[in-house]
């Protein structure tokens, strides 16, 4: 599935614990091509959330590669976090729920 015309119900079914999976896989392919060792990761709005969610379930295995974490302004929403990004305000504005 490549785009939200596939399929779009499944292609937005997704919560902020699956966002931390990003901030391993980025960290990793960082460290992997620089080659320098310990990197740096600077968060802001959706990046701080994918940042402390990576760091909640992934702390052991970004400790090889992040050297410091820096994160502004985090976004969230109200609630007890089982919705989908379907169900927010925001994607209802922006017309991704049909």
């Amino acid at each position: 599935m490549n785009s939200p015309a596939d399929d779009p119900a499944k292609y937005w079914n997704f919560s902020f614990e699956e966002f931390g999976l990003d901030v391993v896989a980025n960290s990793k392919a960082m460290h992997a091509s620089s080659g320098t060792g310990k990197g740096y990761y600077i968060g802001y709005s959706q990046g701080t959330i994918q940042a402390l969610v990576a760091l909640a379930k992934y702390e052991n295995e970004l400790a090889d590669y992040l050297n410091r974490v820096i994160l502004f302004a985090p976004c969230t929403a109200q609630g007890d976090g089982s919705y989908t990004v379907d169900d927010t305000p925001a994607s209802k504005r922006a017309g991704y729920v049909h």
